[in-house]
């Protein structure tokens, strides 16, 4: 699903828990996101799925968080703090008129 930005949204963490994040599941992905296989974001996705199940560097913890919540206790639990901010930057491309926000 895509925000009205453009960008698509993260999926909130009951969704994520029960979504098949495994590149064995991969057709069943894009089939229930109505993706085109041989379009440039199932190439992504499926980069991404193979880069989360590849295994951890040493001293390296590799999580590959499905939805915001993940990512935020991840955060929280490595940085031992909840004290934590959101930051967004802006930036335009030559092929663009206004400036899109990245989170």
């Amino acid at each position: 699903e895509q925000e009205s930005s453009g960008w698509p949204t993260l999926l909130p963490r009951k969704d994520a828990q029960a979504f098949p994040f495994s590149s064995s599941k991969f057709t069943y992905i894009l089939k229930h996101l109505s993706m085109d296989p041989n379009s440039a974001d199932a190439s992504i996705g499926k980069q991404t799925l193979e880069d989360c199940e590849k295994e951890a560097n040493r001293g390296e913890t590799r999580p590959c968080d499905t939805s915001l919540e993940f990512m935020v206790d991840f955060a929280a639990s490595h940085l031992k703090t909840n004290d934590l901010q959101l930051l967004t930057y802006s930036f335009m491309n030559k092929e663009e008129t206004e400036p899109k926000s990245r989170v």
